[in-house]
């Protein structure tokens, strides 16, 4: 009974940091401590499955260790045997989510890598499928893992192979929106638009990214009216939430920087100054392609 009140507890405790790190949200655990202590005690030999989830627990509250996150992904496959499918997943997600925020960051292509691999490793072992149907987040998170690491074809592959797991309810607008964000990420910005004003997007992270996506493609088209005016609407809309964690600055800095890209070329000095402030700053979307359009 203690074991699985530990257990449920670290569980749970590590879905909050997800959320908390995603989106802002901040979830009381009044068994903080204790739960804690005992669980930096256990035993491997003993307990293996406490280790484990204090494990996963402790990488993603500090992203910075990344022995711990060596560690996790070890005693993952080591441990498989001691727990059930939701366990595993979470589990999994825990170690992806670490990656993704050394990723969000900046540290690519590395991070970026080990979150698709963690992905695919999981999707073998069917851990991210429930009654046949895979969640639109994780079929949205391996489209753009791939193709940012260049694996086009097998992107592709994924694309369509699963489109027929997405719920049947949000499918066909699912399936656009990931084909969008494929010719997107492969350069072909003509075939963004047309794709993504087709369909009104109604949850929270579908809305930032499709606006994500519109903000660099009317850039390069050339698209300086449409640009303007999606700028607008997109710093109103970021400024009203306040849900969506370190995503919520990094895209204000976005948008900051291709206000100060519409203004003109800068000279050589005030490239450098700007590469420079980019470069500086800890949380910026589009942080490669706004300093390929910096120049300096």
């Amino acid at each position: 009974l203690q074991s699985f009140f530990i257990l449920e507890n670290l569980r749970w405790a590590g879905t909050s940091l997800s959320l908390k790190a995603r989106y802002g949200v901040q979830n009381e655990w009044p068994f903080y401590m204790p739960v804690l202590e005992r669980a930096a005690s256990a035993r491997e030999e003993e307990s293996p499955e406490i280790v484990l989830m204090h494990l996963g627990f402790a990488t993603l509250q500090d992203v910075e260790n990344e022995e711990n996150f060596n560690n996790l992904k070890t005693l993952i496959r080591t441990n498989d045997h001691v727990f059930n499918t939701g366990e595993k997943r979470d589990l999994y997600l825990l170690a992806i989510n670490f990656c993704l925020r050394r990723h969000n960051r900046g540290e690519r292509p590395f991070y970026t890598r080990e979150a698709l691999e963690l992905y695919r490793d999981a999707l073998q072992r069917d851990l991210f499928t429930e009654n046949n149907h895979l969640q639109k987040y994780t079929y949205n998170n391996i489209v753009r893992l791939a193709c940012l690491i260049g694996e086009w074809e097998w992107a592709r592959e994924f694309l369509e192979t699963y489109q027929s797991r997405l719920p049947e309810d949000e499918r066909e607008n699912i399936y656009r929106f990931n084909l969008a964000s494929w010719h997107y990420l492969r350069g072909n910005y003509s075939q963004v638009p047309g794709l993504l004003q087709t369909f009104e997007f109604t949850d929270r992270d579908t809305q930032v990214n499709t606006r994500q996506m519109l903000l660099r493609s009317f850039f390069e088209l050339q698209e300086w009216q449409a640009l303007d005016s999606l700028l607008r609407s997109f710093y109103t809309f970021l400024r009203r939430r306040h849900d969506i964690g370190y995503q919520r600055l990094s895209y204000l800095n976005l948008i900051k920087y291709t206000r100060k890209l519409m203004a003109g070329a800068p000279n050589r000095k005030k490239a450098t100054l700007l590469r420079k402030r980019i470069e500086k700053e800890q949380y910026v979307a589009e942080r490669e392609w706004l300093l390929e359009k910096v120049g300096g």
